[in-house]
């Protein structure tokens, strides 16, 4: 089962630049999810500030997990982080939909960070949209 997810950054981040802010959550996102399939992107927002949306399912062995149990099951992940702020995940209902969506400003953040946004794509979204 894959779940949409959208990360957001403490309020504590804000004083840093959006380069400062990525370096400072990057690796720690990735070490939260290290057990999921993931795509992670992230996204500067209108002040300027990161925040990653992404795709991620757990191995086939969580299959009979109630949707419900899993979601308060990432949520709690983040429980206490002084890196991260609002965590919303749900179930994928339309794959390509949120796919195009977590995918639509790849390009101009690249431009505005000058790195590349996707830091982690398990699911190759980024070559399915370009081929």
């Amino acid at each position: 089962m894959d779940y949409a997810i959208t990360v957001t950054l403490n309020r504590s981040l804000r004083k840093y630049s959006p380069d400062e802010q990525y370096t400072k959550s990057f690796m720690p996102l990735a070490d939260l999810l290290h057990r999921f399939k993931k795509t992670l992107v992230y996204e500067l927002t209108q002040n300027g500030d990161i925040h990653y949306h992404g795709i991620i399912s757990l191995d086939v062995k969580y299959k009979n997990v109630h949707i419900r149990d899993m979601i308060i099951f990432i949520q709690n992940l983040f429980r206490g982080s002084k890196i991260f702020g609002y965590v919303c995940v749900k179930q994928v209902t339309d794959y390509n939909k949120w796919k195009e969506y977590i995918l639509k400003d790849v390009q101009k953040s690249k431009d505005r960070l000058g790195i590349f946004p996707i830091f982690k794509d398990d699911y190759d979204l980024y070559e399915m949209k370009f081929q």
